[in-house]
C-alpha cells in the first residue's frame, strides 16, 4: 500500500481527501474534479455505512447497499437515515458521466460533503 492510499483507511479520510480535490479544480481536466470528488465522497458514505453495519448487525452488510440504507431509519434517528440516503442518491447521478449532464458544481459538492461528514459523525 503506498503512502497516499494508507491515508485513504476511514470514511473521515475519504472526506478529507474530498475536499482537498473539490479545492482544486485546476488539478484535473474538465469536470473530472467535480466527479472525482462525487466518487470519494461517496465512497466515504458506503464505508461508514459498511462499517455501522459491521459494529450494529453483521448480517446486514450482505444485503444489497439499498437495503442496508433503507434499514438504517430504524437503528439511527430518521434525520441521519434520510441525509444518507439522499446525499447517496445524488452523490451516485453525479459520478455517471453522460454526455447531456452537467458536472455538480463546487456549491452542490460542498453540500453534499457536509451532509457526508455529518453522516459519518452520527453513525460513528
Amino acid at each position: 500500500m503506498t503512502a497516499a492510499a494508507a491515508r485513504l483507511e476511514t470514511p473521515a479520510d475519504l472526506v478529507a481527501a474530498a475536499r482537498t480535490v473539490l479545492d482544486r479544480p485546476d488539478a484535473l481536466p474538465g469536470s473530472a474534479w467535480a466527479r472525482s470528488t462525487a466518487l470519494l465522497a461517496r465512497q466515504a458514505l458506503e464505508a461508514a455505512i459498511a462499517g455501522f453495519w459491521e459494529r450494529e448487525v453483521p448480517e446486514a452488510v450482505t444485503g444489497s447497499f439499498t437495503t442496508q440504507l433503507l434499514c438504517l431509519r430504524s437503528y439511527v434517528p430518521t434525520e441521519v437515515a434520510t441525509a444518507a440516503f439522499e446525499a447517496w442518491a445524488a452523490l451516485s447521478t453525479a459520478c455517471h458521466h453522460h454526455a447531456y449532464d452537467l458536472a455538480p458544481t463546487a456549491t452542490e459538492l460542498h453540500n453534499w460533503l457536509d451532509t457526508v461528514a455529518d453522516v459519518v459523525d452520527g453513525l460513528s
